[in-house]
């Protein structure tokens, strides 16, 4: 009989997108087993949309499919759920990566760490049309959705910009996310198109997020800005951390929502230079590859 996993989506969109890579896992180790996803919302589907290890998607609330969510929360017959990792304080209690810790849950063992995002093609000339006509892109974004404290010193983005006018730099996010000043604004557009956006620029910029999770998957070279949460469960290995690793930190599983009594110091120690030095290592390494790429397609 197939194994069938019918795995419920839940908890932030970054953490849907952590899941990936248990989901490449799961057709290496049994593969002829059927993954059935389950989304909470429909921002949790966009991240699994085109993904070949998914065998189908249900994207709308679950409180339309009570039944099948019950089910799967109680893991009766043949399905699996991913509960939220979230919920064991992960930082206070495990020094392992998130993909990891999720793959445990599921039962399977990670043949790869990086996270996934698959776009069409379609989606991919969209967004280089959007892109058409700047230089040196530089993506930004600066509001982590689950906690201010995450957020940088919003003087510090618009201190970025001016000290780097060699860079095109452009903001996505909500809308409702303050605008910095000097950027092209493509804030409030989907998902996907963000999505696009990061895939065709030359480097992303952010704080610990959903799309600091989407450079990584995408390939993009990223300066990831860390504070109450540590990169060693949140960080990607082909992005570049900065953490400033105070003895208070990582208190995000301590505070949640609630204020940092120390005025973020965690986030103030992270300067605009020492943005910049990352940010430059990034745009280097971006064009030692397209170099390389090049030189490549010219010898065949």
């Amino acid at each position: 009989m197939k194994k069938i996993f019918n795995i419920l989506s839940q908890g932030g969109i970054g953490d849907a997108l952590l899941l990936t890579p248990a989901l490449r896992a799961i057709k290496k180790q049994y593969p002829f087993s059927r993954t059935h996803i389950f989304c909470g919302t429909l921002a949790h589907l966009q991240i699994f949309k085109n993904n070949p290890f998914v065998d189908k998607l249900i994207g709308k609330s679950l409180w339309k499919h009570p039944i099948r969510t019950v089910i799967a929360m109680q893991g009766w017959g043949k399905y699996n759920y991913v509960s939220d990792y979230g919920a064991w304080l992960p930082s206070l209690t495990s020094d392992k990566y998130a993909a990891e810790i999720i793959a445990e849950m599921l039962g399977v063992a990670l043949s790869t760490e990086n996270v996934e995002l698959f776009l069409s093609a379609k989606e991919e000339a969209r967004a280089r049309k959007l892109l058409s006509g700047y230089k040196n892109c530089v993506v930004i974004h600066v509001k982590a959705e689950f906690s201010p404290n995450k957020d940088w010193i919003p003087e510090r983005w618009t201190e970025l910009i001016k000290r780097n006018p060699q860079y095109t730099f452009v903001q996505i996010g909500r809308v409702s996310e303050d605008y910095v000043q000097g950027c092209i604004d493509f804030r409030g557009l989907s998902i996907r198109d963000q999505f696009g956006i990061i895939k065709c620029a030359s480097a992303f910029v952010g704080v610990d997020s959903l799309f600091a999770h989407a450079a990584a998957a995408l390939g993009t070279k990223a300066v990831v800005l860390f504070g109450p949460t540590t990169p060693v469960i949140w960080g990607h290995p082909n992005n570049l951390d900065l953490y400033a690793g105070l003895r208070c930190s990582p208190c995000m599983d301590i505070l949640r929502w609630q204020p940092c009594p120390y005025g973020k110091e965690c986030m103030v120690q992270l300067t605009v230079t020492k943005i910049e030095t990352a940010l430059s290592v990034a745009m280097l390494s971006t064009k030692s590859e397209k170099q390389l790429g090049t030189a490549g397609a010219d010898r065949t």
